[in-house]
């Protein structure tokens, strides 16, 4: 017994990756493209769909497409119902700071602001003390730019129109409402914030000078934003920042079930 477990079974390991294919495509697949995608043949590919199909891990349309059945659906639920994301988000946060020397923080939004509920520094010594309870800006932050991008505008607008009025005048503005209306879009787009200044009050700004930040949402089972998680990464302008950025970023999309997708790191 504890051979077979050691070597696993090939034909589940082929099942699975018939399914993982059908989990990337976008649209019902023919028997033709998955037998390609797997590097199989029809034959053999049909007679894995034939099992999965009976299992409902996989459904056929009438055009005799493919496509993920309701099963898998299921086991995605119970998935979710098993994962406690606060704790996903802190192991995550945890790797990510022993990997690359990073502090991590994650915040919620509390209702009226953005709130630091956990970090992770690993004892990095930072000027500014990210200290949990404390608050972050809407507008003049990556982690504040992720909130307004995937929170609904009614509950962010109080808020916003707060800090905007309370902006000191002459102070400069990093984003007009419609260059941020802008950035939000294509934060929703790519999943993810880049900023390359750090802010941490909402009130008098306390700019944290060689620090950019990673920002990307934490989100639950219906893809609702839950937690954000900033990662504070130094500035040193050369490829070992791009490279940097680019782990961060695929550790966050590897760790976290977020709608962040391949990393195309354009510090702002």
């Amino acid at each position: 017994m504890s051979k077979v477990l050691a070597k696993g079974i090939q034909s589940v390991d082929t099942a699975c990756r018939v399914l993982h294919i059908l989990q990337r495509s976008t649209q019902p697949m023919s028997l033709k493209d998955i037998a390609a995608a797997a590097g199989m043949s029809a034959s053999k590919t049909r007679m894995y769909l034939v099992s999965l199909l009976r299992t409902g891990l996989v459904s056929q349309n009438a055009a005799s497409a493919y496509t993920l059945g309701l099963a898998t659906l299921n086991l995605g639920l119970a998935a979710f119902r098993q994962i406690d994301l606060i704790d996903t988000t802190r192991a995550l946060m945890a790797s990510l700071t022993q990997e690359t020397q990073a502090p991590t923080l994650l915040s919620m939004w509390t209702g009226t602001s953005i709130t630091i509920i956990s970090r992770n520094d690993n004892q990095v010594d930072l000027p500014i003390d990210f200290r949990i309870g404390g608050q972050t800006s809407l507008l003049h932050t990556a982690t504040g730019h992720v909130f307004l991008a995937y929170l609904p505008p009614e509950l962010t607008e109080a808020a916003l129109l707060h800090e905007l009025a309370n902006t000191p005048v002459g102070a400069v503005m990093p984003l007009t409402l419609d260059s941020l209306k802008e950035r939000t879009r294509v934060i929703r787009e790519q999943g993810y914030d880049i900023s390359s200044n750090i802010v941490l009050a909402s009130g008098p700004r306390i700019t944290l000078q060689g620090y950019g930040a990673i920002a990307a949402p934490v989100v639950d089972i219906f893809q609702e934003l839950r937690f954000v998680i900033t990662v504070l990464y130094r500035k040193t302008g050369d490829e070992q920042e791009a490279l940097l950025i680019e782990k961060i970023l695929t550790r966050i999309r590897e760790g976290l079930p977020s709608p962040l997708r391949q990393p195309e790191p354009q510090v702002s």
